[in-house]
């Protein structure tokens, strides 16, 4: 396909498994947690320990806005999150253990977090045609360490945090703040994303144009949906001008 982007000046970007592995830097720094937590709680194991986390974990942020948002700071969301899997896993969270392990888990996560081989200096590469943009969930803190880990950080012009906006994807206003905040109208702007809820649709209905991230092998994307398997073939593809021209907001359906 030739790349054909009028009036497209500028690149929006979600971080979680986008940007960033995230996925595979959890999944690593729950196993290390759960062991050591396991290791020194007899009676316990670390696959119960993982699988009580996953369990809470998945419940508490699918209720974010009455579960967690109350609490505030990411830092008081993972104690919050972690009190109640040791719970799950018959453990008392005596005074502080709660909080080390959040602590300990949450640093895990950022040490497994590298800069892949390509990616920064694709980013450099569109940069100098684009302007870049950051747009996630999470909090600001935590979006620019990973950022920053994953040698991407000084790529973004501007980074647009759900947590500190106190409003999240699927909304679409999270995507009108980041394109405010970096001044270009949604028009003008491809967002790059792997959440077909969070990223494709609440995108188009902001009205920027979406691309999916989506690996391999996965379900067939919709005709009109720009698909890659990373963010790197996407830049790939972009700057060869092969991408293919951009869809227009997507139905609001699934695929």
């Amino acid at each position: 396909m030739t790349i054909i982007l009028p009036g497209v000046t500028a690149l929006v970007f979600d971080v979680d498994d986008t940007l960033v592995p995230t996925s595979a830097a959890w999944e690593r720094a729950l196993a290390v947690t759960a062991g050591r937590t396991a290791a020194e709680t007899p009676g316990t194991s670390a696959d119960a320990i993982a699988a009580a986390y996953r369990d809470v974990s998945g419940d508490l942020w699918s209720r974010y806005d009455t579960a967690l948002a109350p609490l505030g700071t990411i830092t008081a969301i993972r104690e919050h999150v972690w009190t109640h899997s040791l719970v799950a896993c018959g453990i008392d969270p005596a005074p502080g253990l709660a909080r080390l392990t959040a602590a300990a888990f949450g640093a895990l996560q950022l040490a497994t977090i590298r800069p892949g081989p390509r990616l920064p200096a694709l980013l450099a590469r569109a940069r100098a045609r684009y302007r870049i943009a950051a747009c996630t969930n999470g909090d600001a803190s935590l979006a620019r360490d990973k950022l920053r880990r994953a040698g991407v950080l000084r790529f973004t012009e501007t980074l647009t945090c759900g947590i500190d906006e106190h409003v999240r994807k699927p909304d679409p206003e999270l995507f009108r703040r980041c394109c405010r905040a970096l001044g270009t109208a949604p028009a003008s702007c491809l967002h790059i994303g792997d959440d077909w809820r969070n990223d494709i649709i609440a995108a188009s209905q902001a009205g920027l144009h979406p691309v999916w991230i989506h690996p391999a092998g996965g379900q067939a994307p919709p005709p009109a949906i720009a698909c890659f398997p990373d963010a790197a073939s996407f830049l790939d593809a972009l700057l060869a001008g092969t991408a293919g021209r951009p869809a227009p907001p997507a139905p609001a359906g699934a695929p």
